[in-house]
């Protein structure tokens, strides 16, 4: 699934570079325009703070300050487009810096588009004439926007009415509806990770935890693109759990001050591209660094770096205790305690383990002993999961 969609979202965003003379069509986020012509070209901005997205359109050699702009934002439920005007012109502010806000009613793709128009002046540039749409439809809310200097408006008016005029929000595919339900699922375990920001702090957190940091790495500029290695963590709660026992999670961004910044150690400038995953112990040595199959390149790396040992809790069985070394991915330690496994509980950790280290045959196989043996009722519900 996971592979699926990342080629899904991969295919998204080479349409956006191949159809850039032309066209855009976005299906996951429900955008598509036509360019007025051959001197205008698009790009993928920055998301909003709100995690919207932003594709604007222009001719290039106005130097950003004429262009036509579309941001999607999903949200259910989400006021009318009538309720989102009101709102941006009571957010105005100081009334001193703009003109008096021109209401507009219009329609964009059939759709109702109320809109508002204003002159502000911008500093070092001069005034500048904003107009904005909006527009609600399938559960995301568009607001489409044009800026131009307010002396050459005249000049640009027509091909500015024209690209708007060709925006179309489009009914979001099933495979579109499956990418955002993913998406929506990753932000959340995204924005639950404790990701420290400063290699001090993460540093200082893995010495006095007894861990390792882990360093991700994802930067892919011109493709709006989620995070494939976060859409792996939303539905792999092995892979949540090891992270969480073993490893103090940070990321970096450019102008990051760390010991692997620097060539000799690693090497990671402001203009890096791609993305991995690094661990490095908390003197800044890198002992591993890979993305596909994560969960071995983390166990791995644990090998190379002793945890702090459980503590002893007598009230713990042996499946108990066997099941923590597990989420801290001491398999060798979870097998050496159930060497002769003889209830259900035992079974569907030896089950997992195996199924973690992609060995089909002996987790069905431990599966199926739990499913006859004691204390299956305890874990039923596990053994079916697994």
């Amino acid at each position: 699934m996971i592979t699926s969609l990342r080629i899904v979202l991969a295919l998204i965003a080479l349409t956006h570079l191949v159809t850039a003379q032309t066209a855009f069509r976005d299906e996951l986020h429900g955008i598509a325009f036509e360019l007025p012509d051959d001197t205008w070209i698009h790009e993928v901005k920055p998301r909003t703070a709100e995690g919207g997205f932003v594709v604007q359109a222009g001719p290039p050699s106005m130097g950003g300050q004429v262009y036509g702009q579309v941001t999607a934002t999903v949200a259910s439920p989400t006021p009318g487009p009538e309720a989102l005007r009101d709102y941006i012109v009571g957010t105005l502010g100081d009334r001193s810096k703009y003109s008096e806000p021109l209401l507009v009613d219009d329609t964009i793709d059939d759709m109702p588009a109320p809109g508002v128009v204003v002159e502000l002046e911008v500093a070092g540039v001069g005034p500048m004439r904003v107009r904005q749409h909006y527009v609600v439809a399938h559960e995301t809310r568009f607001v489409v926007e044009t800026l131009t200097p307010v002396e050459d408006h005249a000049r640009w008016e027509d091909q500015l009415e024209r690209w708007i005029q060709s925006v179309t929000f489009i009914p979001p595919s099933a495979d579109a509806v499956a990418v955002r339900s993913l998406i929506e699922v990753a932000a959340g375990v995204d924005d639950a990770i404790p990701w420290e920001t400063s290699w001090d702090d993460a540093a200082r957190r893995a010495r006095t935890e007894g861990k390792l940091v882990l360093v991700r790495v994802y930067r892919m500029g011109g493709f709006d693109l989620p995070d494939g290695a976060i859409l792996d963590l939303a539905i792999d709660g092995d892979l949540q759990a090891l992270i969480e026992e073993r490893f103090v999670p940070m990321r970096w961004t450019p102008g990051l001050v760390a010991p692997f910044i620097d060539a000799e150690n690693y090497g990671l400038g402001e203009r890096a591209f791609g993305s991995t995953f690094l661990v490095l112990t908390p003197d800044g040595r890198v002992l591993h660094e890979g993305e596909p199959l994560l969960g071995d390149v983390l166990r791995e790396a644990c090998a190379l770096h002793a945890a702090p040992p459980l503590a002893a809790d007598a009230d713990l069985t042996r499946a108990e205790r066997a099941d923590l070394h597990a989420r801290r991915g001491e398999f060798d330690a979870a097998r050496a305690l159930l060497d002769n496994p003889d209830d259900a509980h035992e079974h569907v950790v030896l089950a997992s383990i195996a199924r973690r280290e992609r060995d089909g045959d002996t987790a069905l196989a431990h599966l199926a002993q739990a499913r006859k043996a004691t204390g299956i009722t305890s874990v039923r519900a596990r053994v079916d999961l697994e």
